[in-house]
């Protein structure tokens, strides 16, 4: 089945409230249509089974001085403070790679698994030094 091309903008692309939202923040990283991929690893619990598995998605990754978002395929995948518990992992795959992992249990009790997110930056490195070490 084809999606249309506006149908498949919306689902990429930031709903229009929260890029104004985002955009307030004065973000000091914002891009969209980052090559990024989405995993649930091991995702179960009482009546959920993972889906998504290991899906290469175009997402847009925003980072002010209050949150990280991460947005794709009409989903919201991270919305966190920098530094906060259910941002287990942060790894450097290379100059332009980063992985972000989280428990599903720390967001969603009653889960177990992993949310792996990875995604190509030409800021890697500063977004994990600073989710690692927000600034003051």
């Amino acid at each position: 089945m084809l999606i249309e091309a506006a149908a498949w903008r919306r689902r990429t692309r930031l709903p229009d409230d929260l890029r104004d939202e985002l955009l307030a923040l004065d973000p000091w990283l914002f891009e969209e249509k980052v090559r990024g991929s989405i995993h649930e690893v091991g995702g179960r619990g009482p009546g959920y089974r993972s889906t998504v598995d290991a899906e290469w998605m175009p997402l847009t990754v925003v980072a002010s001085g209050a949150r990280l978002v991460v947005w794709g395929k009409g989903t919201k995948w991270i919305d966190l403070p920098p530094a906060h518990p259910w941002m287990r992992e942060v790894t450097l795959e290379g100059p332009d790679r980063i992985l972000l992992v989280s428990e599903l249990a720390d967001s969603h009790p009653g889960l177990s698994g992993r949310l792996e997110v990875r995604f190509r930056t030409s800021r890697a490195r500063e977004l994990a030094a600073w989710l690692e070490a927000p600034p003051a």
